[in-house]
């Protein structure tokens, strides 16, 4: 245990010592020219707000963004509410999620989306009904090794599915669904039924018991004009296969929500579009594309309506910080590995762009400010 703990010290140290360089350098190469239009150097932060993280992951080639970012979220969670540092399997959630998607990829009769995708509320289920477990019991990579690749595993299971469908006796059989197990358990593992946890086997439920963390804690809150304001609604995007829902805020009341929420100490989910070509890796930078102009809520609408803002990616909001005009950015922790085209993993998100490409944010229902917290909470029962 000591050990462990020195490691997670020692990990804490490193990362807080790269975002504090990171705050105080600029994002890119001296005078280069960016896609936004604007020089590269130009952009220098000082942090405003950071809240404890876990070191950055690499989900690799797959589609998990939505379990690496959410469950990225949780381990912050943990620590805010005192518990230390934690390392959890996204690979468990993945596992236990897959079966669930191709039994709805046949309910409608492969007339819907199967692939890696999901949305946040989708790891928050399974951690309430299957438990979860550390990253080291289960990291998932049985068949390929590190780094993470689902490519061949994906095709595999579709092929399983849309073969099954084509079959030509009319009904189905009631064992389709061994064959996806079968194919998880090759190239994922088996999940464990109980594992040693301080000296004592403990089930992957009663480990997330051990943690704290409680479904009913935490909400799903998003801005669309399509639907009434104060009131919740299933969100309508493609990895929304689960059906869930959000609660709808007018967009001032939608940013300062989050604000609030990071401003005192809490982090949050982000789901959003990262195809703007103000979204620039490289420099781990993201701004609007036509300057930062002012959004505002028709505005929000149209760039959804119209699919240039849509799902593409989850992360974690960490963060703010401010460039030089004093200029808010919002400190989003990526899932691409600490190295590569991300400085250190992480993207600085204008305020702007969080309030044009955001598509929804998971956030716990205690960082709500007071004034919006109760209709919220009643609105989700």
């Amino acid at each position: 245990m000591e050990n462990v703990m020195y490691r997670s010290k020692t990990y804490a140290m490193i990362f807080f010592a790269s975002i504090y360089l990171l705050s105080l350098s600029a994002h890119g190469s001296a005078g280069s020219e960016s896609s936004n239009g604007k020089q590269t150097g130009e952009y220098k932060f000082t942090l405003t707000k950071l809240n404890p993280t876990t070191p950055v992951k690499d989900q690799a080639n797959t589609a998990t963004c939505w379990c690496f970012g959410t469950l990225s979220f949780i381990e912050a969670e943990i620590m805010r509410q005192g518990g230390g540092e934690t390392d959890l399997s996204e690979m468990f959630v993945v596992r236990h999620l897959y079966p669930k998607k191709a039994e709805h990829y046949m309910r409608y009769h492969g007339n819907t989306v199967f692939w890696g995708g999901s949305l946040a509320h989708d790891v928050i289920g399974i951690l309430d009904r299957y438990g979860i477990v550390p990253e080291e019991i289960y990291p998932g990579t049985r068949a390929n090794g590190p780094p993470h690749d689902h490519g061949e595993m994906d095709a595999v299971l579709r092929a399983i599915l849309d073969a099954v469908l084509k079959k030509r006796s009319g009904e189905l059989s009631q064992v389709w669904h061994e064959s996806i197990d079968s194919v998880l358990d090759i190239y994922l593992g088996k999940v464990p039924e109980t594992f040693e946890h301080n000296g004592k086997a403990i089930t992957p439920k009663e480990f997330a018991e051990v943690l704290g963390i409680r479904a009913q804690d935490y909400v799903q809150l998003t801005s669309f004009a399509h639907h009434p304001f104060f009131t919740k609604f299933v969100l309508d995007v493609p990895d929304n296969w689960s059906r869930g829902e959000c609660y709808n805020l007018p967009l001032d009341d939608f940013m300062r929500v989050l604000d609030h929420t990071i401003h005192n100490g809490f982090t949050a989910v982000w789901d959003g579009d990262t195809s703007e070509k103000g979204y620039d890796g490289t420099d781990g930078v993201a701004v609007l594309q036509q300057a930062e102009k002012e959004v505002t809520q028709v505005l929000r609408q149209k760039l959804y309506d119209t699919h240039a803002s849509t799902d593409d990616h989850l992360m974690h909001i960490v963060g703010t910080a401010k460039d030089k005009t004093g200029e808010r950015y919002y400190i989003v922790k990526d899932s691409f590995g600490a190295q590569g085209k991300q400085h250190e993993g992480f993207i600085y998100m204008s305020g702007a762009y969080v309030r044009g490409k955001t598509i929804t944010i998971m956030i716990h229902k205690d960082a709500i400010p007071a004034d919006l917290r109760k209709g919220i909470s009643e609105a989700l029962r």
